[in-house]
């Protein structure tokens, strides 16, 4: 089923996000804009987020106890969210209504970018869910690495302009031991990426040309 799914993100990853391409380059929408309308548990499940935001407790489990929450409200009380939920529904088809042809473009974007994040948030979790290697850094990523370590250990905070200016001074002999470092930790990660393939069964570059 990873594999799958791997190969959607991977493979069709242009594929997936043509049509915010599209919008992006001022093509004009076909279709108009359109929301799902907001439910009255869904309405009532965001405000209890928002009032326990600060109570650190996990989302999953706030959700959870919201849906019981939900089960246990009375009619009258469902009924307030319901008339809320049709009055915002209502003020979000208006909004829409009233756009002009470049906010439409700017929503449809938006939209669009959101949709993209959330696919790639969701390739993310599914690759460390099947403990699918990660790529690794070349010379300079691992070099940023051990000078950010190095000043968090002395209460530092770097930033990337400092990090550019160090590496620029970084004597050629120096260089070349991170360059040596990525190609090793290139070869290690080219090997678990093998071991992966072989345990999900993930067919390689050539028989899937094939």
């Amino acid at each position: 089923m990873f594999r799958n799914f791997v190969n959607l993100a991977i493979g069709n990853g242009t594929r997936c996000f043509a049509t915010s391409t599209q919008a992006k380059t001022g093509t004009p929408a076909a279709k108009p804009i359109r929301k799902a309308a907001v439910s009255a548990y869904n309405l009532y499940v965001k405000e209890q987020l928002e009032q326990h935001r600060e109570a650190n407790e996990a989302s999953k489990d706030l959700l959870k106890k919201s849906a019981g929450q939900w089960k246990m409200l009375d009619a009258a009380k469902k009924e307030v969210y319901a008339q809320r939920a049709k009055e915002l529904t209502e003020e979000r088809r208006r909004a829409q209504e009233n756009m002009s042809p470049a906010e439409r473009e700017e929503a449809l974007n938006k939209k669009h970018e959101k949709a993209e994040r959330q696919f790639k948030k969701q390739v993310r979790e599914e690759r460390e869910k099947s403990g699918y290697p990660k790529h690794p850094g070349g010379p300079y990523a691992l070099f940023v690495k051990d000078v950010a370590a190095e000043a968090h250990k002395e209460g530092q905070k770097g930033d990337f302009a400092t990090y550019k200016a160090k590496w620029a001074e970084l004597k050629p002999a120096d260089k070349k031991k991170y360059t040596k470092l990525a190609a090793d930790e290139y070869a290690k990660y080219t090997a678990k990426m093998k071991e992966w393939k072989e345990k999900s069964h993930e067919p390689s570059a050539s028989s899937a040309s094939n």
